[in-house]
């Protein structure tokens, strides 16, 4: 299957060598496209009073990408991220996690996104982005390989 946009299609065999199973025109179970950012959680209460965070990488095909990958499916995400320090740690992250990132493409001309959460309360989170311009919304249809759709 392809999850494209939140939308479920049917997967066509892979044209290219697949670094998350090594095998060449192999069946991917998953493509996924869409941004990831680099996601900055406060230990404890609102951002600007806090001097403690977690960070992670946050972005929901990027996150269905390691889940599907953690439950053994072969899984690609598709994506534009920066040369910078954060593009380089969500690259990082998706290979660590056995997601094929061979069709992410990198630029210098644009940041990676970043999203900033507030720890309000044990239930209770308030989420900044900032996309506006991002390497991710420079990515066109034409980035895309027409054999992974």
């Amino acid at each position: 299957m392809c999850l494209i946009g939140g939308y479920v299609h049917q997967h066509v065999q892979c044209s290219y060598m697949c670094t998350a199973c090594s095998v060449a025109g192999a069946f991917l179970d998953v493509v996924t496209f869409g941004e990831a950012m680099a996601c900055f959680v406060s230990s404890a209460g609102e951002i600007g009073s806090a001097s403690d965070f977690t960070k992670s990488i946050g972005g929901a095909e990027a996150n269905t990408s390691i889940g599907l990958a953690r439950l053994g499916d072969s899984a690609c995400w598709i994506s534009r991220v920066s040369t910078d320090p954060l593009g380089d740690e969500i690259v990082s992250v998706l290979t660590a996690e056995g997601v094929d990132v061979s069709h992410v493409l990198r630029t210098d001309a644009a940041q990676t996104g970043l999203m900033l959460k507030d720890r309000l309360s044990a239930d209770s989170v308030r989420v900044f982005y900032y996309r506006q311009g991002s390497a991710a919304t420079h990515l066109t249809p034409g980035d895309i390989r027409e054999s992974l759709l």
